[in-house]
């Protein structure tokens, strides 16, 4: 018989700008599908295996000088560090995201939190579930490392 799996419940989340340092606790984080352009050839869908577009939401609780500090440097990375808590363990994920980004500062309002919200248009994405790599990105070096498998790999033998 099947062991029955509890759900992960995250419990926080840290975010850190590579050379800049803590930016601040994220509310939420919303990582991109990892999807795959796809054609309809001759009645039937083909896969290109070339990735679509990233991009990442992410939303502090602060109005961060670090932020516009690393804007003005182009290509930001950001480290975002979350702890869950899973089948009775406490696990980390660890997203490593770069590309250039948008800031919305959001409504200010009297007494309610202070929110930024960052869209990140990614070219490099590097995922770790409790210590194990199952992605990484990186658009411009044309890698594309899913569940250990490099789906450009043929692609850059071939061109290289």
């Amino acid at each position: 018989m099947a062991q029955r799996r509890i759900p992960a419940v995250i419990r926080d989340i840290s975010i850190f700008v590579d050379g800049h340092g803590f930016l601040g606790q994220s509310e939420s984080l919303k990582l991109p599908p990892i999807k795959t352009k796809k054609e309809f050839i001759m009645g039937q869908w083909v896969d290109t295996r070339m990735l679509e577009q990233m991009e990442v939401d992410l939303e502090i609780r602060n109005l961060s000088q670090i932020m516009f500090q690393s804007m003005g440097t182009g290509e930001v990375t950001f480290k975002c560090k979350g702890g869950f808590f899973e089948n009775g363990a406490d696990k980390r994920a660890i997203a490593t995201i770069g590309g250039s980004l948008d800031v919305d500062m959001d409504t200010w309002k009297m007494t309610d939190g202070l929110k930024t919200k960052i869209k990140v248009y990614v070219s490099t994405l590097h995922l770790e579930l409790d210590g194990e790599e199952v992605l990484d990105i990186d658009t411009r070096n044309e890698i594309a490392k899913i569940g250990g498998v490099d789906i450009y790999q043929t692609l850059r033998n071939s061109i290289q």
